[in-house]
C-alpha cells in the first residue's frame, strides 16, 4: 500500500473509530499492534466534536481516525498538529485523500480490511484476517450481493456484547471459533430478529420525495440495516428507505442505488455511501422529507409510532441507558439466563 504509518508499538496512541462491526474490528486490529491504545467508538456525528477535544488537551500523541471522516476545518486543524492518520472507505471522505498525504480512503473496500492490509505489512496479525474478512463482506453488504449468514452473526454478537466487550473479546481471543454461548445467543437473537422485520413490515408507510423517489418510512432503533433491506426486498416499487430511530436520534437510510442516500446524508450532517448512510436525526430534519408539511397519512402513522415507543420506555419495557444498545429488559433477563445454562453445560 502506498500509505503507511509510523509504526511503534510502545507509543501511546489514540484511535478514533465507529460503533459498528467495521470500526470495532478497525480498533481490534490497531490495539493488537499498538497495546497501550486509548480507543474511542464514536457516531458520525461526534467525531468532529471529539477530535477538537483531543487535540486541545494532547498536541503529540499520534491519532488514527478509523471508518470515519472530519470536516473541512477538522481536517486542517489536524494537519498543522500533524502526528495524524486516517484509513476511511466512504465516498464522502474521498476528499481528504485527495487533499491530505496522511489520509487514506478506498472506497473498494472497508476499513478494517484496509487497516488489515496497512498493519499487516508490518506485524505478525495473520490470525485476524478472518474477523477483518468477516467485516469487510457485512459493511459492503457481501460487495453488493448480500452477506454471508456468519457476517450477520458477528454483527448480531456486536449488538449482543457492545462495543467495549466484543472489542475485548477478539483482542485476546483472535479465533472467529464462536463459544457454544456465543452460538446460543446469537440463534436466541436471530429469531428476536425475524420478528422485529414482520412488525416493521406491516408498519413500514410507503411516501414520495420532491424527485418523486418513492421510499418506505418507518421508525426503528434494532436491526435497521436487515429490516431497511428486507423492506426493499418486499416493496419493489421502494427507491430508497429511511428509518428514524428517535432514542437515539439518528436517521439510516438504504437505497436500490438510483438515489445516491450517501450524498443525501452528507448534505444533512452525516455520511455514508451511495446505498447505505446515515445522518443526525435534527428537529427539523423529518419536515424535509414530508411534503405534506407534517399533515397526512404517513406522518400520522408515524407519530403512532412513537407513541407507543415512548410508551414502552415509560412502562419500563425499555432501558435505554442498558450498555451500548436498547435491549427490553425482559429481554436482556432471558439472555443473562440462557448464558447461565449454557455456561453450566460448557463446565
Amino acid at each position: 500500500m502506498s500509505k503507511v504509518i509510523e509504526l511503534n508499538p510502545r507509543q501511546k496512541r489514540i484511535l478514533i473509530t465507529h460503533t459498528d462491526l467495521d470500526g470495532v474490528t478497525c480498533a481490534v486490529l490497531y490495539a493488537k499492534c499498538f497495546p497501550g491504545t486509548q480507543v474511542y467508538f464514536v457516531e458520525y456525528d461526534q467525531v468532529n466534536e471529539i477530535v477538537m477535544q483531543l487535540v486541545a488537551e494532547d498536541m503529540d500523541t499520534p491519532i488514527m481516525i478509523s471508518d470515519m471522516s472530519v470536516n473541512e476545518d477538522i481536517a486542517e486543524l489536524l494537519n498543522v498538529r500533524g502526528n495524524v492518520d486516517l484509513v476511511d472507505h466512504h465516498p464522502t471522505a474521498k476528499w481528504l485523500s485527495v487533499q491530505y498525504p496522511w489520509a487514506l480512503c478506498d472506497i473498494s473496500f472497508s476499513a478494517s480490511h484496509a487497516m488489515y492490509r496497512l498493519l499487516s505489512e508490518k506485524f505478525n496479525i495473520q490470525d485476524y484476517k478472518d474477523l477483518a474478512d468477516i467485516a469487510d463482506d457485512y459493511d459492503t453488504w457481501g460487495h453488493d450481493t448480500e452477506p454471508k449468514p456468519v457476517s450477520k452473526d458477528f454483527t448480531r454478537l456486536l449488538g449482543l456484547l457492545g462495543q467495549v466487550r466484543f472489542f475485548q473479546r477478539f483482542l485476546q481471543i483472535p479465533s472467529v471459533t464462536l463459544s457454544d454461548t456465543e452460538i446460543a445467543l446469537i440463534q436466541l437473537d436471530t429469531e428476536w430478529e425475524q420478528q422485529y422485520i414482520n412488525d416493521s413490515l406491516a408498519q413500514v408507510s410507503v411516501a414520495e420525495d420532491a424527485e418523486g423517489n418513492k421510499y418506505g418510512l418507518l421508525a426503528a432503533d434494532r436491526y435497521v440495516s436487515v429490516v431497511c433491506h428486507e423492506i426493499l426486498k418486499a416493496i419493489p416499487e421502494l427507491e430508497y428507505v429511511l428509518s428514524l430511530d428517535f432514542r437515539k436520534d439518528k436517521a439510516s437510510v438504504r437505497s436500490r442505488g438510483k438515489v445516491d442516500v450517501g450524498a443525501m446524508a452528507k448534505s444533512l450532517g452525516g455520511g455514508g455511501h451511495k446505498k447505505a448512510a446515515g445522518f443526525p436525526l435534527q428537529q427539523t430534519t423529518p419536515h424535509i422529507f414530508f411534503s405534506c408539511g407534517g399533515k397526512c397519512e404517513y406522518t400520522d402513522r408515524l407519530r403512532n409510532q412513537m407513541r407507543r415507543m415512548k410508551a414502552d420506555v415509560e412502562a419500563g419495557l425499555y432501558n435505554p441507558k442498558a450498555d451500548d444498545i436498547n435491549i427490553p429488559k425482559s429481554t436482556r433477563k432471558q439472555r443473562q439466563q440462557l448464558a447461565k445454562e449454557v455456561l453450566k453445560k460448557e463446565d
